[in-house]
């Protein structure tokens, strides 16, 4: 039943109780005067009967005017107590929902225009929690922003921060508010304009380097990017602004400048180094080499055994001496001289290398699988595998003997080994055979400068790979190393 038929059957009920009464009084008036109109002469015992007559329909009338009445008031009071109460639900509900509790829902399943306007209400409610939920969302990601984020006004007048914006720059975020954005900026001002100007044509500027003025007047090194608020319209709502502190980066970036600086400094003393050893020194060891090639040609025949001996002691020394500044020149040379990269097939390379080793009789050197092409630098890539073939014949003790050169498919790389049954190395010299001038025999049982190894491992660590050895004493050494497979493919072994 709606309110409005409520109340208005109220409103009908109290007229017909108002029409009920008036129509009593004048129904009793009436019936006076009609009893006013009989016999002229009224005897005592007429005029006691007129009022017993009179006072028993007053009676009746008034007891049938009080029941109706009494009832009127009766469905008058259910119908405005339903009304009251549904009045004081919505107020309940309302006051509740003031104080924020927007989950609340007013308990209410009424049809009438009260009933609708408690739904109204939960719905209102229900649109006004999610909006609190997402806006509280949204704040939660803002405060938890390792960087900071500025929101302005049209006039670029800062209206809010999150929490590092205050901890980035000292100040409080009442301080901020209202604050000019230009004010925090430690650019000039022509060059803070032409970033925002063209933040308005585009709407938008990203990962522009600039720095923040702190509270304190320090000026801290960022990176921002800004865009425009628009509205429905397209007017200019305000801008977003995110920017992160880049300090470490710019401290990293001159700590990298002056490495840079002082790896070229190294550089060029070690290619003075490399000039002074290619010509300082081996102008007076080409002088001992020919002194003691005269001496001999000259002397030899006056000369005893032992002097011939120290003689030729002396040769092979200057021999020596000669390939280790051969090998210093070559070491500093490998990552400083460039060379183009080319197709270079490592089937037909190793088999020119093989070649030019000449492997003594017992000794076999064979490539057991298929090798890549790969593009890449040839002298270096040779200078590789020229060592490592060359060092497995070279220390090989067998008579008996062979080298294995292979290779295998990973998925980035291509790994590559150097197998021998050569003496084997002890694992507490893993590391040491490649580091410079390091060698496990005496250079007088095996002539060696100590070198090849080491250029070994330069120059795969050059090309991004790493090199390994496994080994078993008397049973022989393999050499692992890994190359990028780019620009590799496999070709088919052609021996």
């Amino acid at each position: 039943m709606s309110i409005k038929w409520r109340l208005s059957t109220i409103i009908i009920l109290i007229g017909f109780m108002l029409f009920l009464i008036t129509g009593f009084m004048l129904w009793t008036q009436f019936m006076s005067l009609d009893q006013g109109a009989g016999p002229a002469v009224l005897t005592p015992s007429s005029l006691a009967d007129s009022l017993a007559e009179t006072t028993s329909l007053w009676k009746q009338g008034i007891q049938v005017l009080a029941l109706i009445c009494l009832l009127i008031l009766l469905i008058s009071y259910r119908l405005l107590s339903t009304i009251i109460r549904s009045i004081d639900i919505l107020k309940k509900g309302a006051e509740t929902i003031g104080k924020g509790r927007f989950e609340y829902r007013i308990p209410m399943d009424a049809k009438d225009e009260l009933g609708q306007l408690a739904k109204t209400f939960n719905e209102m409610t229900g649109n006004l929690e999610r909006t609190t939920i997402s806006r509280d969302y949204v704040d939660n990601i803002v405060r938890s922003m390792h960087g900071s984020l500025i929101v302005t006004s049209p006039e670029r007048y800062i209206q809010t921060v999150n929490a590092s914006t205050c901890k980035m720059l000292g100040y409080s975020e009442q301080e901020l508010r209202g604050m000019p954005l230009e004010t925090i900026f430690a650019d000039e001002s022509s060059l803070l304009q032409k970033n925002f100007d063209e933040l308005l044509q585009k709407g938008f500027v990203q990962y522009v380097e600039s720095g923040y003025r702190t509270k304190k007047g320090e000026i801290i090194p960022i990176l921002f990017s800004a865009s425009l608020m628009r509205g429905e319209d397209g007017e200019n709502l305000g801008m977003v602004v995110v920017s992160a502190d880049i300090t470490e980066r710019k401290d990293a970036e001159k700590k990298q400048s002056r490495l840079l600086k002082e790896l070229d400094s190294v550089n060029k003393e070690l290619k003075d180094f490399a000039y002074i050893v290619s010509h300082d020194l081996k102008a007076p060891l080409r002088g001992i080499q020919s002194l003691a090639t005269w001496i001999e040609e000259d002397y030899r025949d006056k000369l005893d055994l032992n002097g011939q001996k120290q003689l030729d002691l002396l040769k092979s020394r200057v021999v020596r001496m000669q390939g280790l500044i051969n090998g210093i020149l070559h070491y500093s040379r490998v990552g400083r001289t460039k060379e183009e990269k080319v197709e270079v097939n490592l089937h037909q390379l190793v088999g020119e290398i093989i070649d030019s080793i000449s492997p003594p009789p017992g000794i076999s050197v064979t490539v057991d699988t298929p090798l890549p092409v790969l593009h890449c630098e040839r002298t270096r890539i040779g200078q590789l595998f020229q060592n490592l073939i060359s060092n497995a014949v070279k220390y090989m003790d067998k008579e008996q003997g062979w080298v294995r050169v292979g290779c295998r498919e990973k998925p980035d790389v291509w790994q590559f080994s150097v197998s021998d049954n050569g003496p084997g190395i002890e694992e507490k010299y893993f590391e040491k055979i490649f580091q410079i001038f390091q060698t496990l025999q005496s250079r007088d049982d095996v002539e060696g400068t100590g070198i090849g190894l080491a250029v070994v491992k330069k120059v795969v660590e050059m090309y991004g790979g790493e090199i390994w050895l496994e080994s078993e004493l008397k049973q022989g050494t393999t050499f692992f190393f890994t190359l990028s497979k780019e620009s590799g493919r496999v070709e088919e072994n052609e021996t």
